[in-house]
C-alpha cells in the first residue's frame, strides 16, 4: 500500500465533481474522524455494508464507492507532488491545527491542506494584518513597521497575501528574519514561481505555505472567502489598517467579529469605515508603538497574581505525573509517532540531544 493510499481516497471523494461535498464531509467525519477508521477501508465495501453507517441514499452511496476506482491516479499525484516538497495535512492528523477545528464550523473546515515549508508554525496562532489594497504612504509604513515588529518579537504573520498592507506585513516579517504562514485562494500548484522567490525563508523554516483547494485550483471569489477565514482562524491577533471596505462586505471575518481573536484598528483613513470596525468590537489605537504593544501583551499576557506555579519536571511524580523515558532517538521517535507525525524540527532536536546524560 503506498504511503499515500489513505489522502488518495480522502481526495476522491472531496474533489468528486458528481458528489455533494456536504456527503462527502458527512462520510468522512463519521467513519474517519468519529469510529477512527480508514477511508480505504470504506471504498472497499458494499453499499450494505456502508449504509448501515450513514444516512445517505443508496444512489449518493453507490457513487461514492466507485471513487475506488480514483486512488491510484490520486497517488500518483501525491507523489509527484512530494517530489517538488508539496505534502498534504489531512483533517485526521495531529498536525492539523486545533485552532481551524475549534473556530469554524464542520462544512467551513477544510478536510485537507496542501502545504509546503515548516508545518511546526500551525502550532501557534499568528498575527493577522488587514486593511487597504493600496494604502497611502502612512499606511504603507505602518504595514512593514508591523512586520518588522512581529519577528523582533518572534510572532508569525499569518494572512493571504492579499495586495497591500496584508502583503507588506508578510514580506517585511520574512525580510526581517520573522515568521510567516500564506493561506493562498488558489492551488499550491499555480502559486510555485512565487513560492521559488521564497527559498531562503523556506530553507530557513521561516515560512509555510498552505492551500485548502486541489493543487491546480483556479482563482475565485469564493476560494479567495474561504482562505481568509482560514486565515482569520490561524490569527491569535488581528491590527487593521486603513480599512477599505465594510465589516460585512469582506468576508471571511467571522472569527474577529465574534470575539475569538483580538482586533485593533488604526484610527486613520476613512472614519466611517473605522468606526464600522469598532462597533464590531475592534478597539482603537492610535500609532505603532500602540499596535505592537497590545501584540507584545498578547504574547506575553501579564501573570496573574494567584497563578498556579509549573510543577517542576523532578516533582513531577509527587503530583502523580509518570515522566516517559526513552532509550534513544529513535525510541523516542517511534513512540512519539504512535500518537501522530511527529514534526521534522522535533525530529532533529531529539537526534542532536546527548542521551547519555537521560535519566
Amino acid at each position: 500500500m503506498s504511503q499515500f493510499t489513505e489522502a488518495a481516497c480522502w481526495l476522491a471523494l472531496l474533489q468528486a465533481t458528481d458528489l455533494p461535498r456536504r456527503a462527502a464531509k458527512e462520510a468522512i467525519q463519521k467513519w474517519c474522524l468519529q469510529d477512527a477508521r480508514s477511508m480505504r477501508e470504506f471504498l472497499h465495501l458494499s453499499v450494505g455494508d456502508v449504509a448501515e453507517h450513514l444516512n445517505l441514499s443508496p444512489d449518493i452511496l453507490h457513487r461514492m464507492l466507485t471513487k475506488r476506482e480514483e486512488i491510484p491516479a490520486w497517488e500518483k499525484r501525491l507523489a509527484d507532488l512530494a517530489q517538488r516538497d508539496v505534502q498534504i495535512l489531512l483533517r485526521q492528523d495531529v498536525a492539523y491545527p486545533d485552532l481551524l477545528a475549534e473556530r469554524l464550523d464542520l462544512m467551513h473546515q477544510p478536510f485537507y491542506l496542501f502545504y509546503r515549508g515548516s508545518i511546526e508554525l500551525l502550532a501557534e496562532p499568528g498575527l493577522l494584518v488587514l486593511g487597504a489594497s493600496s494604502p497611502d504612504g502612512a499606511g504603507m509604513a505602518f504595514a512593514h513597521s508591523m512586520g518588522e515588529g512581529a519577528a523582533s518579537l518572534n510572532v508569525h504573520v499569518v494572512g493571504g497575501y492579499d495586495q497591500g498592507v496584508e502583503r507588506i506585513a508578510q514580506e517585511a516579517a520574512l525580510a526581517s528574519g520573522g515568521a510567516s504562514i500564506i493561506v493562498l485562494p488558489l492551488g499550491i500548484e499555480r502559486f510555485e514561481r512565487a513560492i521559488a522567490s521564497m527559498a531562503r525563508p523556506l530553507q530557513e523554516e521561516r515560512l509555510l505555505v498552505l492551500s485548502p483547494f486541489a493543487p491546480d485550483a483556479e482563482l475565485s471569489d469564493l476560494a479567495a472567502k474561504a482562505r481568509r477565514s482560514l486565515a482569520a482562524a490561524l490569527a491569535g491577533v488581528c491590527v487593521i489598517l486603513e480599512p477599505n471596505v465594510q465589516p460585512q462586505e469582506r468576508g471571511g471575518t467571522q472569527a474577529l467579529q465574534t470575539g475569538h481573536v483580538p482586533t485593533y484598528v488604526w484610527r486613520h483613513g476613512n472614519e466611517d469605515l473605522v468606526q464600522a470596525w469598532t462597533a464590531t468590537g475592534a478597539k482603537l489605537v492610535d500609532n505603532l508603538d500602540q499596535a505592537l504593544a497590545q501584540v507584545s501583551a498578547w504574547v506575553a499576557p501579564p501573570e496573574e497574581a494567584d497563578g498556579a506555579e509549573p510543577i517542576p519536571l523532578d516533582e513531577a511524580e509527587a503530583y502523580g505525573v509518570e515522566p516517559i523515558h526513552f532509550k534513544d532517538a529513535d525510541d523516542a521517535i517511534q513512540r512519539l509517532s504512535e500518537s501522530g507525525q511527529v514534526p521534522d524540527r522535533l525530529k532533529r532536536r531529539l537526534q542532536d540531544t546527548d542521551w547519555t546524560d537521560e535519566p
